[in-house]
């Protein structure tokens, strides 16, 4: 039986990881992205020189593969997804 999904979010030192159940919303900002998640929690990532493809890739990602693993890394900005099919 498969565990849940998770989904991995790297900017810097800092590593966040949940259910992907508990993500409700990913949106683009000015400045970079910001998930929502379950629990009041937002993980919000500025980066000046992120470009709206970059952006517009991390938001489809999030709202459409839904049965998977995603590792966001925002630390890479040439391959910032990787997506594992469960």
């Amino acid at each position: 039986m498969e565990g849940p999904h998770k989904i991995k979010i790297t900017k810097g030192n800092t590593v966040f990881e949940a259910e992907r159940t508990d993500l409700i919303n990913c949106d683009e900002t000015a400045d970079g992205v910001v998930f929502q998640f379950k629990n009041g929690i937002t993980f919000q990532a500025d980066n000046p020189n992120m470009t709206s493809g970059i952006k517009n890739l991390i938001k489809n990602t999030v709202d459409r593969m839904v049965n998977g693993n995603i590792d966001i890394n925002l630390n890479d900005p040439a391959n910032p997804i990787l997506f594992s099919a469960v």
